[in-house]
């Protein structure tokens, strides 16, 4: 889930294979299925500034696709597209070099497709290394590099998206706690912000500090319950869905503990196995619930919520 440059928050409805959107400002939501077919378990997708359009990715089908918001009708829009080696694809972001990366849980491997190209296909490349296990979350930080996190070590890589030789430079880099990163987001200060499971922590990390490893703070609590999804509200606090306590939670990372920051919220029925969560419009934060195949929201403004 995402907001779109249309400012339409658009997800990806893995359970009947189909794109969708929602309008923040009246609760409508519109659902669009790929007349060919190809759009199989679709998983994440992301926004290109560059030509307009959605960019995601189709675990089910071994494909990345694209959809105009802009169509008259999105559905006529819809593309995929596929490569040798491309094997199951999930996450999916835009990187510093411009291109839209994702990851290939299903070949320890990263790929990139150039949303501008006028024959995107022949744009895919494939990158491997040692240090790609099992790739999951992709994010870009504010060290320029193109940052994931290996599911198969619970460890995390980076590597220089404008390199001559991207898979030349990939690192791999160890967490102090075993345990599956799984989703991220940075704060004001460019640090980066992982959800962590088994044990459940969240876990900070200064990408652009000499030494990253030694950078590492990981917090532990009782009330964090399975977190998964993480963004940055307007209030500069990070906040995340606690899944397994069927809340959302947040840690204001300016404190100076944020251990002592850390609060949980709407802990009731209709926040039903909480999943993604990123930003809309008017401070508002959105999430899904991936139990209770729905969508909420939460105010994560700078100031009171609005009448």
């Amino acid at each position: 889930m995402i907001r779109g440059l249309d400012g339409q928050i658009w997800f990806t409805s893995i359970g009947n294979h189909r794109l969708g959107r929602i309008d923040p400002a009246t609760g409508e939501v519109q659902t669009f299925s790929d007349p060919a077919g190809a759009v199989q378990l679709p998983a994440n997708i992301y926004p290109s500034p560059a030509d307009g359009r959605m960019w995601f990715t189709c675990l089910g089908s071994d494909r990345i696709g694209c959809i105009d918001p802009a169509a008259p009708d999105p559905v006529d829009s819809i593309q995929t597209f596929t490569a040798p080696g491309l094997v199951k694809p999930v996450a999916i972001k835009l990187a510093a070099d411009g291109r839209i990366w994702f990851s290939l849980r299903g070949a320890d491997a990263l790929g990139a497709i150039d949303p501008t190209s006028k024959d995107p296909a022949r744009s895919i490349e494939l990158f491997h290394s040692p240090v790609i296990d099992a790739p999951a979350a992709t994010f870009p930080a504010a060290d320029d590099r193109l940052w994931w996190a290996n599911s198969g070590s619970g460890t995390l890589g980076r590597l220089d998206p404008a390199a001559a030789d991207p898979a030349a430079t990939a690192e791999r880099l160890s967490l102090p706690v075993a345990g599956a990163p799984r989703a991220w987001s940075d704060d004001r200060e460019g640090r980066i912000w992982l959800t962590l499971q088994g044990p459940d922590a969240l876990v900070c990390i200064d990408p652009r500090a000499p030494d990253p490893e030694g950078s590492i703070v990981v917090i532990e609590a009782s009330s964090l319950q399975r977190p998964d999804g993480i963004w940055r509200g307007d209030d500069g606090g990070i906040w995340f869905a606690n899944t397994a306590a069927n809340s959302i939670g947040r840690i204001d990372p300016s404190a100076a503990d944020p251990r002592d920051s850390l609060e949980t919220f709407g802990a009731r029925p209709d926040v039903d196995g909480p999943f993604d969560i990123k930003d809309g419009p008017d401070g508002w934060l959105w999430f899904t619930n991936k139990t209770g195949n729905t969508m909420g929201k939460i105010y994560a403004g700078a100031s009171s919520v609005p009448a």
